[in-house]
């Protein structure tokens, strides 16, 4: 037999294999659009990997979506066929833990897809698009980070919310000061840049002026998608014993404090309470995301921000232990879009700060 004749034999077996497994999966997902070349060649292209594309396909089998190639295009349809076939997982016959990783997997498979979205979107051009009402972080150097508002985007400035305790130091002018703007666009990225303030209201009008920016730094990346919220927690600080092998973690105090998580993300929190926490400081959280289960983590302050017109500060902390089943509760509140987020009612903040490392402790919160 010639090298011709195998050539060709080869070529027809192979399209027959071909043939054959997509009327397999014909007839055993009757009515489902699926073509194995064109949805493995679209997720090559977007910058999926061969197991992350079958990974996409198992979602959308278990999912029984219409149209695979859908999910590539319709955020919509993605998230809709993401928790329909994690419902499913959790209904088959499979060990927890095999569960909680085939979730995880999927999860973190969806968090790569927000990037993939985000980079098909028209990015933000100048700080002239910046929409009012769009929150954002003012930092100045050696003064400290403060959280803000964009109230009015007019032709020369940007006014900006203040907090009250920044506008009313005395003797003090914001005017000429250089300041970092960090703020957030939903299903983009992370966007800052760097400029002056202009002009601060007087007394008590809670209004800083910044001067338009002629460069706009866009974040390609953010590791995990944060979401708003509004969770009640309980913090409790922690403190390490013991180093090397028998390094161990223990309770600071034995009366933990009460805050609102008013952002979250499987990477961290950011909390809303009555006083701070010193840098580095470990902690343990306990909350709820929908009043049947308890969800755990210990996480490490990393610093804190004010809050316009409030006494109140945001800490920020990043998880460092969190379990696969806390982490895709996590994620499946934040993806499940479809459902409207439980609010949870917010507690009195107390703070106890004896051998804590809290400082500026704040006996309520109204």
């Amino acid at each position: 037999m010639s090298a011709v004749t195998i050539l060709i034999t080869a070529g027809i077996l192979l399209i027959a294999a071909a043939s054959g497994y997509q009327l397999y999966l014909s007839i055993r997902f009757k009515g489902i659009k699926y073509n194995w070349f064109s949805f493995n060649k679209i997720g090559h292209n977007i910058g999926l990997v061969r197991p992350e594309i079958k990974l996409l396909r198992y979602v959308g089998f278990q999912a029984q979506i219409i149209n695979f190639n859908s999910m590539y295009t319709s955020i919509k349809q993605l998230d809709n066929a993401v928790m329909k076939s994690v419902h499913a997982i959790r209904e088959l016959e499979i060990t927890a833990e095999k569960k909680h990783q085939t979730i995880e997997s999927i999860f973190l498979l969806r968090n790569k897809m927000d990037n993939i979205f985000s980079s098909r979107k028209q990015r933000l051009r100048s700080t002239m698009g910046m929409k009012p009402n769009t929150r954002a972080v003012l930092t100045f150097e050696r003064i400290g980070s403060y959280e803000s508002v964009l109230l009015e985007n007019n032709a020369d400035s940007l006014a900006f919310s203040m907090p009250e305790e920044a506008l009313n130091t005395e003797a003090f002018s914001w005017k000429g000061k250089k300041v970092s703007v960090a703020f957030q666009i939903h299903h983009d990225a992370e966007y800052r840049f760097v400029s002056r303030v202009l002009h601060q209201g007087v007394s008590n009008s809670g209004l800083i002026q910044i001067r338009h920016a002629g460069r706009l730094t866009r974040l390609q990346r953010r590791l995990f998608r944060r979401h708003n919220s509004n969770i009640s927690v309980n913090i409790l600080t922690l403190k390490i014993t013991s180093s090397g092998t028998s390094r161990s973690i223990t309770a600071a105090t034995a009366t933990p404090f009460h805050a609102i998580i008013t952002n979250i993300s499987a990477g961290g929190v950011a909390i809303r309470s009555g006083g701070i926490l010193k840098e580095n400081t470990l902690v343990k959280l306990d909350f709820s995301l929908d009043f049947d289960n308890r969800d755990l983590a210990i996480g490490r302050v990393l610093g804190f921000s004010s809050i316009p017109m409030s006494a109140d500060k945001t800490l920020h902390i990043k998880f460092e232990q969190i379990s696969k089943k806390t982490r895709n509760r996590i994620f499946e509140y934040i993806y499940n879009e479809g459902k409207e987020k439980n609010a949870y009612k917010p507690k009195l903040v107390h703070l106890y700060s004896s051998g804590t490392g809290i400082i500026q402790p704040k006996t309520q919160n109204n």
